[in-house]
Parts: structure tokens; sequence; C-alpha cells
């Protein structure tokens, strides 16, 4: 899969794009150790497929931060509330902070 079309996805696609890849690459291997596949590079490269779909939903859910945050809905306080009402942000809560604090910092300095 290229870059160009996993950009073109929604989020829900991904996000089901994974899951089939993740549930494909289970049978696999299954497969694989049952008995040797034909070609067994189909599972590093559906490994590295599955690695950029979900690199891409990071980026969106980090931009997405940093959106949220410059508009002044995101913030420290109301940080579980968001994610409670099912945002679509995956990130940890090192990644929400640090993008919460970066796009405060720049909001500062272009003040």
């Amino acid at each position: 899969m290229k870059n160009e079309d996993i950009r073109k996805l929604s989020d829900i696609e991904l996000k089901s794009q994974i899951k089939t890849l993740e549930n494909q690459l289970a049978a696999l291997r299954y497969e694989h150790r049952i008995s040797p596949i034909q070609n067994p590079m189909q599972i590093r490269h559906m490994k590295r497929d599955i690695a950029r779909l979900k690199t891409e939903l990071q980026a969106r859910a980090y931009r997405f931060a940093i959106e949220k945050a410059k508009e002044g809905e995101l913030s420290y306080e109301n940080l579980h509330e968001y994610s409670q009402k099912g945002a679509p942000l995956v990130l940890s809560k090192s990644k929400l902070r640090k993008a919460i604090s970066k796009s405060l910092e720049n909001n500062g300095k272009k003040s």
C-alpha cells in the first residue's frame, strides 16, 4: 500500500483496514507455522503496511490535538473529558501533553 493511498482513506477506513490486515497477518503466521508458505516475505510486507497505517492514524490524531489546542478546546484540564467523549485521539497522554504544550508555546510566541 502506498502512502498516497493511505492518506486518501478516512479515519474509520484506516481503523478497519488495520484490523483487517492484523487478522490476515495472524492467519498468515498460523499458516506459516503449520507448513511454510510460498512467499514468506508476505509477512514482512503486511507488517510494514500495518505500521504505515498506524503511523498515519497517529499523525492525524497529533494534528487534530494541536488544532484543538490552538482553538482553545483542548487543554490539560479537559483532556480526560475530551477523550471520554469519543474524540478521535489515539495518542498517549504524554504525546497529547506534548502537542498541547507545543501549540500553547507557539500561540504565546505569536502574540
